[in-house]
């Protein structure tokens, strides 16, 4: 089933994306506020501009302010976004010194099919801008498959739509991205490719990236792109809140601009202020559905995927040191069962123990 549907969903997006010429006018983003992360390892409500099937992944309440530095002005670009429940929705508002400013929402949202593949969708509206800009909508679609805590691959095709320029179709833009953590969280490498459909392969743009923790909570980061432009930035976490900077260069030293971000999460995180230690107890029974009914009115059902992520975010949340786990009368296929099991055996790897609450026959055979 879920290889069927990544096949499908792959299918139905190709087919879009095939159908623009070589000879279409691309539009780019205009960049500002909305910084820089890789498409592969998005997290939280960024996910919303980056690759919105992040939003399935990382779904706690989540809120953002972000406002830029550059020549000496503050604040004369700035934006915002929040999410909650795999919903997002982003503003930015970008100083252009030379016409009109640019005005950009974004609506996004993120699903799972299955427990590796996510999928997501995000609609771009400039309600204002200059030139083509003005009143220019853009459908995007976002994949990220995550197999393992190691490796992660993501994708993202935009303007899908393929706007109309002078009466002619745009090209849709193409991302595709990797990312590779030897160490966990503590360091992250990636590279994404940037391409249009009229773009050769030999003429794509890279960004090469590299993101490190040196201690709980705080996160250094760094990338170079193929015109040796580069930025350097950071992020602190202060137990549910955090802040930020990214600043950017160009391939002389020049500082470029900033963009200082502040924000507030319901999601545990590791932070470099130290919190009490505390167990988590997880409680699983009966067969658990890949994707259950969520209805407006009554108790919602966790799906498997959820559980799977619990326990892979307590095994890297510091403030964690154990779990009380309960899977009396548990049903689960064998794929299921090795899916747990890895999850099981990553929290453990992070010395940390795991405790059964009503043991069972089936609940040894994890413990």
């Amino acid at each position: 089933m879920r290889i069927s549907n990544l096949k499908l969903s792959l299918a139905i997006v190709l087919a879009v994306v095939g159908t623009s010429t070589a000879l279409a006018r691309r539009v780019e983003m205009p960049s500002g506020i909305f910084y820089y992360q890789p498409a592969a390892s998005a997290q939280g409500a960024e996910a919303a501009w980056i690759n919105p099937a992040s939003l399935a992944i990382y779904n706690q309440p989540n809120v953002q302010f972000m406002a830029d530095y550059i020549d000496g002005d503050y604040g004369k670009s700035w934006g915002t976004v929040t999410s909650s429940r795999r919903l997002a929705f982003a503003y930015r508002k970008l100083n252009n010194p030379v016409g009109d400013d640019f005005k950009e929402q974004i609506y996004a949202t993120g699903f799972s099919l299955g427990t590796y593949l996510y999928v997501g969708g995000s609609y771009r509206y400039f309600q204002d801008g200059p030139g083509i800009y003005h009143k220019r909508h853009f459908w995007n679609v976002g994949f990220t498959i995550r197999k393992s805590p190691i490796f992660s691959w993501g994708a993202v095709f935009s303007n899908l739509n393929r706007g109309k320029i002078d009466g002619e179709r745009t090209e849709t833009e193409q991302r595709y991205s990797l990312s590779y953590r030897p160490m966990g969280d503590k360091v992250t490498v990636s590279a994404d490719m940037f391409l249009s459909t009229g773009t050769r392969l030999s003429n794509a743009d890279f960004i090469y990236h590299v993101e490190a923790s040196p201690y709980p909570g705080l996160y250094v980061n760094a990338f170079i792109d193929s015109d040796k432009s580069f930025q350097l930035g950071f992020r602190a976490n202060l137990l549910k809140y955090f802040v930020g900077e990214r600043s950017n260069f160009t391939s002389g030293g020049d500082h470029r601009g900033s963009v200082v971000f502040v924000g507030a999460t319901s999601l545990r995180q590791a932070s470099i202020i130290a919190e009490k230690s505390r167990r988590l107890s997880v409680s699983m029974s009966g067969r658990p559905a890949e994707n259950p009914a969520r209805p407006f009115l009554g108790k919602k059902r966790t799906s498997f995927v959820t559980y799977l992520l619990n326990i892979y975010r307590a095994a890297d949340d510091p403030s964690v040191s154990e779990m009380v786990l309960n899977l009396s009368g548990l049903s689960v296929g064998f794929g299921q069962a090795q899916e747990l099991r890895s999850a099981l055996e990553y929290f453990k790897s992070r010395g940390k123990r795991i405790e059964g609450g009503k043991k069972s026959s089936e609940n040894c055979e994890f413990c």
